[in-house]
């Protein structure tokens, strides 16, 4: 078995025998930045992500919040479940509190939009609030959700421009935001047109009935 050292020299070495290896030494910098290199490819090619999430993001009625919103401060759609944290695992419980991966959130948005998860191809569920995931107020809170194509999903996480633009649009539409965190401001070159959020169907009621039903609620 090779040590860590060989395989190092054996990565350098076939490197070294592909013709058209470029090594970050070769293109000039001390490090390379996947959202730094991002940035200046979209600013090159004319690409605005924040418009491209809000041409295709897919949010919940402000209804559906409003009547969550109704019962708590923070409404979720499922109370006490959160992400598991590091050494968690996925369908315990701490206390009264279950653990989830992002399987519960993904189920309420898609229940508060009116979509059967056979019906929807190639969309995840993102969290508009970073950190907010560990919280059981926030976790499935329908105004911390948006659904987005996978290919954008990664950067509600990694990109401050969209996160700061999803951030104000969110609370465009709900009047809401975590407890604790400042209200967000219209960022520069905030997108023009968003989709409009999903009607509510009879359908989309009865999965409300159906959830206030289950936690007790009138």
């Amino acid at each position: 078995m090779e040590t860590g050292a060989e395989c190092e020299r054996s990565e350098v070495a076939a490197e070294r025998a592909i013709p058209n290896a470029v090594s970050v030494r070769g293109l000039g910098v001390a490090r390379l930045d996947a959202s730094e290199l991002l940035t200046e490819a979209c600013a090159r090619l004319g690409i605005d992500l924040a418009n491209l999430v809000a041409a295709t993001g897919l949010w919940a009625s402000p209804e559906i919040h409003a009547a969550l919103a109704g019962a708590s401060d923070a409404p979720a759609w499922y109370p006490k479940t959160q992400r598991a944290g590091a050494g968690q695992k996925r369908g315990t419980f701490v206390g009264e509190v279950r653990l989830d991966d992002n399987t519960y959130a993904n189920v309420a948005i898609k229940r508060a939009l009116g979509l059967s998860p056979r019906n929807v191809v190639g969309f995840e569920v993102c969290h508009v609030w970073p950190g907010t995931t560990y919280d059981p107020r926030y976790h499935t809170c329908i105004a911390n959700l948006i659904l987005l194509p996978r290919s954008l999903a990664s950067l509600s996480d990694h990109d401050a421009t969209v996160q700061r633009a999803i951030q104000y649009r969110s609370f465009e539409l709900y009047a809401w935001s975590p407890e604790g965190v400042p209200l967000p401001e219209k960022p520069p070159g905030y997108p023009l047109e968003w989709r409009q959020p999903a009607a509510v169907t009879p359908g989309i009621r009865e999965a409300l009935r159906r959830r206030h039903r289950s936690v007790g609620q009138p």
